[in-house]
């Protein structure tokens, strides 16, 4: 009961402070979720701490119908089981205004699917350039699966994915939440200039041969 008590004042204190925080910000806003150890100035950084709205998505967004102008996630969506991440962009959908946008990047999962049925090893080693906390020998399939959510580590299962994503199965999913006009974009190549924030990710600028390991995509409602 103690446990009980305790992560629901945690959820009362998270709450209230949205709430206080909303009630000072300027609205319609731009919106980074998840922002890590890096705010962007300009956006409402939401996520964990150090973020200065601090939220769990798991709850939905703390915002009115429409309230929002752009929305940008960088390497979150992976971190969410299927039925949550799409539960997001339902919520994403909701809080765009009619003539806004989302951005999304997230690990391309075709990308690593290509290179392990070409055998190109040399596409897994360069990951360590960018991951270096990686195993140095580890079998490729092995990588593919960790990286689209089956974990080789249990110790591992909170901070690791939960599920890959392709171009076709993103622009489904995107379609289903209620956004239209999908359209592919590359790593700073927005046709929004406010949208160019890409390299405030380190994961997003990470690439082989001129290939990024991310899948870059924007839609509109």
């Amino acid at each position: 009961r103690a446990a009980v008590s305790i992560a629901g004042l945690g959820l009362q204190r998270m709450h209230a402070d949205a709430a206080r925080f909303l009630t000072q910000a300027p609205l319609p806003c731009n919106l980074l979720i998840g922002p890590g150890d890096k705010p962007v100035s300009g956006w409402i950084n939401l996520g964990p701490k150090p973020a200065e709205l601090n939220w769990d998505v798991n709850f939905g967004l703390p915002f009115s119908t429409e309230s929002v102008n752009r929305i940008y996630l960088s390497h979150i969506l992976e971190h969410l089981y299927l039925p949550q991440a799409f539960k997001l962009l339902v919520e994403c959908r909701r809080v765009i205004r009619k003539e806004g946008a989302i951005r999304i990047v997230v690990p391309d999962i075709g990308a690593y699917l290509r290179a392990y049925a070409e055998g190109n090893i040399a596409f897994f080693e360069s990951r360590r350039v960018f991951w270096q906390r990686l195993p140095t020998e580890i079998e490729p399939l092995f990588e593919v699966l960790h990286y689209a959510g089956a974990f080789y580590s249990p110790a591992a299962f909170f901070d690791s994915h939960k599920f890959g994503y392709d171009q076709g199965s993103l622009v489904r999913l995107l379609t289903k939440a209620g956004f239209s006009q999908v359209v592919i974009s590359s790593y700073q190549d927005s046709n929004d200039p406010i949208f160019q924030i890409d390299d405030q990710s380190t994961v997003a600028g990470a690439s082989f041969n001129g290939q990024s390991y991310s899948l870059f995509i924007e839609a509109k409602p």
